[in-house]
C-alpha cells in the first residue's frame, strides 16, 4: 500500500457511503484522517496491501491483517474492494485467500478472524468460500456484526489442491 493511494481510498468512501457501513466506519473521514490511518497501517501489528485488478493493475481496494497478536498467533482480516465496478467479480475472494495464506504461511498465525456486517451477503459468501465459519456476533455502535474465523489447519487442507 502506498501513501499516494490514500486519496483514491478516501474518494471511494466519500462517493459510496455504503462502503462506510460495510467497513464499520459510520462517518466519511477527512483526507487527513485517511492519511493518519495509512500511517497506522505500517505499525508492527498490521500488514496492509493494495488490491489491484489482474487485467490492468488498476487499484480496486486494500486488505490485510490487523491486531496481529504474535503470542496468541492470531490476527484480524480486513478487506475492502472500494471500486464498486469490481464488486461481485471474485476479487474479494481471491484477495482474501492470498492474505490468509500470507498470514498462515509468512506470519505463522494459527487463526484469523474478521467482523462483517450481517447484511453484507457478498462478503459473507466470499469469506465462506475461503473457509471462514461463523463464530458469534458482536455489537458495534448499535449494529450487530458476524464474527467469523478460520484455523490454519482447516485453511491449508481446504486449499491444498
Amino acid at each position: 500500500m502506498l501513501a499516494g493511494d490514500q486519496p483514491i481510498f478516501h474518494g471511494w468512501r466519500v462517493k459510496h457511503p455504503e462502503i462506510l457501513h460495510l467497513v464499520r466506519d459510520f462517518s466519511a473521514p477527512s483526507l487527513e484522517a485517511q492519511n493518519a490511518w495509512f500511517e497506522r497501517s505500517s505499525e508492527p501489528d498490521r500488514r496492509m496491501f493494495s488490491i489491484l485488478a489482474r487485467e490492468n493493475l488498476e487499484l480496486i481496494g486494500h486488505g490485510g491483517l490487523v491486531d496481529i497478536d504474535e503470542k496468541r498467533k492470531s490476527g484480524q482480516l480486513r478487506t475492502t474492494i472500494g471500486n464498486p465496478a469490481f464488486w461481485g467479480k471474485g476479487y474479494g475472494t481471491e484477495a482474501t485467500t492470498l492474505i490468509v495464506a500470507y498470514g498462515f504461511g509468512d506470519l505463522a498465525l494459527g487463526n484469523i478472524w474478521l467482523l462483517v456486517a450481517e447484511d453484507n451477503v457478498r462478503a459473507i459468501r466470499s469469506y465462506t468460500k475461503v473457509g471462514f465459519r461463523e463464530e458469534g456476533r458482536e455489537e458495534f455502535q448499535g449494529e450487530e456484526f458476524l464474527r467469523m474465523g478460520v484455523m490454519r489447519e482447516e485453511f491449508l487442507v481446504r486449499h491444498a489442491e
